[in-house]
């Protein structure tokens, strides 16, 4: 007997609901990967907490309080290690960042990277470059992990540093969760608004960003003492081949720091201004500037935000001021217009996150541009990647020349003498 129309409409109803719910179950067992490393090298990850006694904590008003950090360290692994690949991030971080960005903790917990737990660090004759990594205002570094395991795959020690009470948390082994504070957070602003003037915030940004300074210059100092006598890293550091980098105010930080401290021989700015302070005097060692382009805003963007067409140019008119004076500071400078990216673009795991079923709700309205995750954050690495082989480890990279058309979203131009 044949079935009613009604009972058939039911069934495939119901094999439709259990197709999605099979399907759902099939995404969140797989999770959020990030791209596999591209380097010959395994990664290893461990942490490390500082404490500099010589610096009063002036973010808090206790005052006792002395500055401490936490950084998170990916290098080149043993192959034999036989290491535990290592959570995305541990229990107490995953539950503060599920708090602080009002994200569930599926979302953190679903994400799988590649570094392994603790394993040895593998030896290099005079030891591996350092690169340091400074990450945007209000933003762990924990959310670059995709590009800082790339750069460590390709034969480099990465330190990410958290900013305490500035970042958004940052979690010290004690269990104490630091949150991101009014004090630490002086200078909030947007470096692509036309409407707000940053020489008005230049005072606070340069309080704040003189201690993000002394941050990376602090742990480089520690880095120095843990290639003496530490039992995972002891000789594995090459002191004389050091880089730094950043997004955002941590872009600004790197360039200070490159300008101030002889001992980084290299930086890139990813999608930051500069402090006041740095304008002061050239850059005297080579220098990056990776910048987003404004130019790819839409009229729809425009109206949602409540802005018109000439706030857009008058935008990229002061960008492109911007950008030519810190290009022409550098002595040895370059300039990398990534075209169809935004500030956030250079967020690594947001920009996954902005194109991966069914997550991309998590990052709706932050601006991680028009390209695609995965070729955006290609992209970054390369060039990221590419400009520390050529700086720190000697090697010939066409793509900083200008002679591969592997990623026609990217204007290279060069200081003009």
């Amino acid at each position: 007997m044949g079935l009613s129309r009604r009972r058939k409409a039911a069934l495939i109803v119901l094999g439709l609901a259990v197709a999605s719910i099979g399907t759902v179950g099939a995404i969140l067992r797989r999770g959020i990967r990030l791209p596999s490393p591209t380097g010959p090298h395994l990664i290893g990850r461990t942490s490390y907490h500082l404490r500099d006694a010589s610096r009063p904590e002036i973010f808090t008003e206790a005052t006792d309080d002395v500055r401490e950090l936490m950084i998170t360290v990916h290098y080149p692994a043993d192959k034999a290690a036989g290491a535990p690949r290592a959570a995305y991030a541990d229990v107490t971080l995953a539950a503060g960042i599920a708090e602080v960005y009002h994200a569930p903790s599926l979302v953190v917990n679903s994400v799988h990277s590649h570094a392994l737990e603790k394993p040895p660090c593998q030896t290099q004759e005079g030891g591996y470059p350092i690169v340091i990594f400074s990450p945007g205002f209000g933003q762990p570094p924990l959310f670059y992990t995709a590009t800082l395991e790339e750069l460590a795959s390709h034969g480099f020690i990465v330190v990410s540093v958290y900013h305490p009470y500035s970042n958004g948390l940052t979690v010290f082994p004690d269990g104490r969760v630091v949150r991101q504070n009014d004090a630490g957070s002086q200078t909030d602003i947007s470096f692509n608004e036309p409407d707000k003037s940053q020489d008005s915030t230049a005072p606070s940004q340069d309080d704040v960003g003189a201690v993000w300074v002394k941050d990376v210059r602090f742990v480089l100092d520690e880095l120095t003492r843990l290639n003496l006598d530490d039992e995972l890293l002891a000789g594995r550091l090459n002191l004389s081949k050091v880089g730094v980098f950043g997004h955002s105010f941590g872009g600004a930080t790197a360039g200070r720091t490159v300008q101030i401290d002889e001992r980084f021989s290299a930086g890139i700015n990813m999608d930051g201004t500069d402090f006041s302070v740095t304008q002061s005097a050239g850059i005297g060692r080579p220098f990056m500037w990776m910048c987003a382009s404004l130019h790819d805003i839409t009229d729809a963007r425009l109206a949602e935000a409540g802005k018109t067409r000439a706030w857009a140019e008058e935008g990229i008119r002061m960008q492109q001021e911007r950008t030519d004076r810190l290009l022409q500071m550098s002595s040895d400078g370059s300039r990398a217009l990534v075209r169809g990216a935004a500030h956030q673009t250079f967020t690594s795991d947001l920009t996954l996150l902005g194109s991966t079923f069914p997550w991309s709700w998590y990052v709706r309205g932050l601006e991680v541009g028009t390209i695609p995750g995965r070729r955006a954050v290609s992209l970054v690495d390369a060039f990221v990647v590419g400009f520390f082989q050529k700086h720190l480890q000697g090697q010939s990279v066409p793509l900083l020349d200008g002679s591969t058309g592997e990623f026609p979203e990217v204007e290279l131009q060069r200081r003009q003498p």
